[in-house]
């Protein structure tokens, strides 16, 4: 077995140093200077200071902040014409530089047109009413008033944030739509998302013609809709009928307040009273629901919610304490 009995490498690179290499302290002539007088060296041979500057000739190596920190520079200043020129004329004639700059200035207008028309945290303002609105990207519409109808609501895109989507001649549509804030004065987005489809053709006279299906519900939250409410039936107690929508349909809520939750009556045997009537809703017409045990059958129409009974007209039905849901067709 031999016995190591000096590493003559690493003893001579102890008191001498690689031919080339750098200190992290070699960022100044200064610092260079006072490592070479302590360590009693007469020359820098072997020694590369690290630079802060970026230049064109030199043999110092640069440090990757200082290079970070250049590159981002240039980046935020790309649209200085006449910094980015200076910049290149220390390695180019004029007549490159000035072909060069023609040609950046012509790709970062394209690029800012497609960005602001792109993104949707920064999208492109127009007044383009909807019917038109075909180009893909994302908008804010900036123009007057404008509404659409998605039964049973019709919709405010005032404000609002459109995404267009295209693929040949087939357009989808996607409004987040507004509502009026009247503490703020103005339309703000209120959490719906609708949507549509349609497709382009061209006449023959050359001009585009649109063809656009129904506007569907894409997205609604859950909320109570009293405003679609009209008019309360015999017999209902005040404040007893509510009606919640969201995306996927509608929910119908009676429950009478009284005591047992009694209703009396005011139609006779087996005929439909209305519990309360409301504005037409997109659902299917003649949802039927039977409740043997409690005596009555509820049937949900298009603009009414309607209860008849085995029971006689004046006689009382127990326990009306029911929620039923119907899908909504858009």
């Amino acid at each position: 077995m031999r016995e190591i009995i000096v590493n003559l490498k690493d003893t001579i690179l102890k008191y001498a140093a690689a031919k080339n290499h750098t200190h992290n302290e070699y960022v100044s002539s200064e610092a260079l200077t006072n490592h070479i007088n302590t360590s009693g060296s007469t020359s820098q041979k072997g020694h590369m200071q690290l630079d802060n500057n970026i230049t064109s000739n030199g043999n110092n190596p640069v440090t990757a902040k200082t290079i970070y920190s250049w590159v981002n520079t240039k980046l935020n200043d790309y649209t200085n014409t006449s910094s980015l020129t200076n910049l290149l004329a220390n390695y180019y004639n004029k007549t490159e530089v000035d072909s060069l700059i023609d040609s950046i200035n012509n790709r970062l207008s394209k690029v800012t047109s497609d960005w602001s028309g792109h993104s949707i945290t920064n999208p492109k303002k127009t007044t383009t009413k909807i019917n038109k609105l075909v180009t893909s990207g994302y908008y804010l519409y900036d123009g007057t008033n404008a509404t659409f109808v998605c039964d049973p609501d019709t919709i405010s895109y005032k404000n609002a944030l459109i995404k267009v989507e295209k693929q040949s001649n087939h357009i989808i549509q996607h409004v987040y739509s507004t509502s009026y804030s009247s503490s703020s004065q103005k339309y703000k987005l209120d959490g719906r998302i609708f949507v549509r489809h349609g497709y382009l053709t061209t006449a023959s006279n050359g001009d585009t013609k649109y063809h656009w299906e129904k506007w569907y519900v894409s997205h609604i939250p859950w909320r109570e809709r009293a405003d679609l409410l009209k008019t309360k039936g015999s017999n209902v107690d005040n404040g007893s009928f509510k009606i919640y929508e969201c995306t996927a349909g509608y929910v119908f809520k009676w429950k009478q307040t009284g005591a047992n939750n009694a209703y009396t009556l005011p139609m006779t045997k087996y005929s439909y009273t209305n519990v309360y009537t409301y504005k037409e809703l997109p659902i299917i017409n003649g949802f039927i629901v039977g409740n043997l045990i409690g005596h009555m059958d509820v049937r949900i129409v298009n603009d009414a919610f309607k209860v008849r009974s085995t029971n006689g007209k004046g006689e009382v039905i127990i326990g009306v304490d029911i929620s039923y849901f119907v899908p909504r067709t858009n």
